[in-house]
């Protein structure tokens, strides 16, 4: 079961994924059919960009890329370094959440400043300093992309609410901001930014939702 997805290095995934135990998944059914019908060239890409030993948020970061290809683009031709491309077309796949490995990465740069505003209960500010801190946080990755398409091309944003808006303490606060307003301020952001850069295309997702594209 899964061969081409253990090839890739994913077997402890799916095994955490799927409690402990390997099982026949749907989503998991769709991505081994999916890895199995790329090129030679395409594969031995992506079995270099998941090798090693990588955290399980750095093993989705790069899952969502498998996943835009299959939903979206299954011709693309994936990349080591630098943006995937489909017909001429850069394509740039950026993920918003608060792993521990993000923040580590990130320790000094306001935009990854959720976590600990959401752990700190004596703000008084606490719902403007977070839809802030969530709008710095699109607004680092879409410059990142734009950067990295030399300002031509693609970006899909793939955002998670549990795993974006969680303190410390790793509680969801829901009673702060819920996903339908987490995704109107990724929305107002997508749109200012595309104004500012009109030779780019942004389309952003709920994690959820881009998997469920999958399992269609």
């Amino acid at each position: 079961m899964y061969k081409k997805l253990k090839e890739l290095n994913l077997e402890k995934y799916i095994n955490h994924f799927c409690g402990g135990v390997l099982v026949s998944d749907k989503y998991f059914n769709a991505l081994e059919n999916f890895v199995n019908s790329l090129t030679t060239e395409n594969f031995q890409t992506l079995k270099s960009k998941l090798k090693g030993n990588k955290k399980n948020s750095e093993i989705a970061d790069l899952l969502h890329e498998v996943e835009v290809a299959y939903v979206f683009h299954p011709r693309a031709r994936f990349n080591v370094d630098g943006p995937d491309l489909e017909n001429g077309i850069s394509i740039e796949i950026k993920t918003l959440n608060e792993s521990k490995e993000e923040n580590n990465r990130h320790q000094r740069d306001s935009f990854s400043c959720v976590s600990p505003i959401l752990a700190n209960e004596k703000k008084t500010e606490e719902h403007d300093l977070i839809i802030a801190a969530v709008r710095n946080k699109a607004n680092y990755h879409l410059e990142k992309a734009n950067k990295q398409l030399k300002g031509k091309g693609l970006i899909y944003l793939i955002w998670d609410y549990d795993n974006l808006l969680h303190g410390n303490d790793g509680q969801v606060h829901r009673k702060i901001l819920d996903g339908n307003s987490t995704q109107k301020i990724i929305n107002e952001v997508v749109k200012e930014f595309t104004e500012c850069h009109p030779c780019l295309t942004i389309k952003n997702l709920y994690f959820a939702d881009l998997r469920n594209l999958v399992t269609d």
